[in-house]
């Protein structure tokens, strides 16, 4: 999950996803001064404006992502844990140092992750969210050839 995560060196996220970091109280694993960047750009509990998730290299895949959790600067709780985390330091710091350790593992962990079991027919679900499971009450929506949604009689 450590390598999976290194995926966050590329994209965005609104302030919602990380607001808890700020209010009401600053988390003390923040870098200050990162803080204050993300602040100016989330000023309330409410704002809906957003960032990149790597301020390093916003556009660039590469391991800067685990170089901004070493300088306290993840800007999810759950990324900045892979630092904080005695049992997941270790493989953060060298995925920081080691660009190519990095480059090599992130491949492998991504068949590994394709290789598990994946839910299908009545035991899954395609969700119309992906931050969200369905629904239970409502019918399950799938986009039909159009990219419209449409309901669907069958569960995924």
């Amino acid at each position: 999950m450590v390598t999976l995560s290194g995926g966050h060196t590329i994209g965005l996220s609104n302030c919602s996803s990380f607001r808890d970091r700020l209010f009401p109280n600053q988390d003390p694993t923040l870098n200050q001064t990162f803080a204050a960047q993300l602040l100016a750009i989330c000023p309330t509990n409410t704002s809906t404006n957003g960032t990149v998730l790597d301020v390093r290299t916003p556009r660039q895949f590469d391991n800067k992502y685990y170089v901004n959790l070493v300088n306290r600067e993840g800007l999810f709780t759950s990324d900045q844990d892979l630092f904080t985390d005695t049992r997941t330091r270790d493989l953060v710091a060298n995925y920081a140092t080691n660009e190519t350790f990095f480059f090599q593992q992130f491949p492998w962990s991504m068949i590994r992750m394709g290789q598990i079991g994946v839910l299908t027919g009545t035991q899954g679900e395609i969700r119309t969210r992906c931050s969200a499971r369905n629904n239970p009450t409502l019918v399950n929506m799938v986009p039909d050839t159009d990219g419209n949604e449409e309901s669907a009689s069958a569960v995924y």
